[in-house]
């Protein structure tokens, strides 16, 4: 699952930053606000299947790891069961501006993907899937999934937001 995790990181950068060689890095905030950054979410799994339209991830575990990007670098963990939150909270949420991926499935080369949702069940994911880039196996084992461009969810900025689903120790870092 090394190489898996390696190949992600190549991934990410190379294909998801969004930068290229002549844009000009973000420069470091002054404050420290990162309220109009996005996170990347990363998810691993035991096994993964495609059927040519949902992209379905085993074995996930209770939580995923998120990370910021430029300029404020921060990282966290959240519980999987709260990754369709992003589907349907916040300034840009994923119902409204679907997410890109990179899937790493262990011995086979790397897809870029578009999810348009998610369902969360026991110890897994679906994901209705749209194959932009390079193809996904039938069915595969380990998998690393990097899902770019998560919007911060707005009720981390505000701890007294009742009909957030996070709860505040998922929240811990992005303020």
């Amino acid at each position: 699952m090394n190489a898996a995790r390696v190949l992600a990181g190549i991934v990410l950068v190379s294909v998801l930053s969004g930068c290229s060689e002549n844009e000009p890095a973000d420069a470091p905030s002054q404050d420290g606000d990162i309220s109009h950054a996005s996170i990347l979410i990363v998810a691993h799994g035991t096994s993964v299947t495609f059927d040519g339209t949902d992209l379905v991830l085993r074995g996930v575990g209770p939580s995923l790891t998120w990370f910021t990007d430029r300029p404020e670098h921060r990282v966290g963990s959240m519980q999987s069961q709260r990754l369709g939150h992003f589907w349907s909270y916040g300034h840009d949420n994923f119902a409204d501006n679907p997410p890109n991926a990179a899937v790493v499935v262990e011995g086979h080369a790397p897809a870029i993907v578009e999810f348009t949702d998610v369902t969360v069940a026991d110890n897994g994911l679906t994901f209705p899937t749209l194959v932009l880039d390079g193809d996904l196996p039938e069915t595969g084992g380990p998998t690393t999934i990097v899902i770019d461009g998560a919007p911060i969810p707005d009720c981390c900025f505000d701890p007294q937001n009742t009909e957030c689903e996070l709860e505040q120790n998922e929240c811990r870092g992005f303020p």
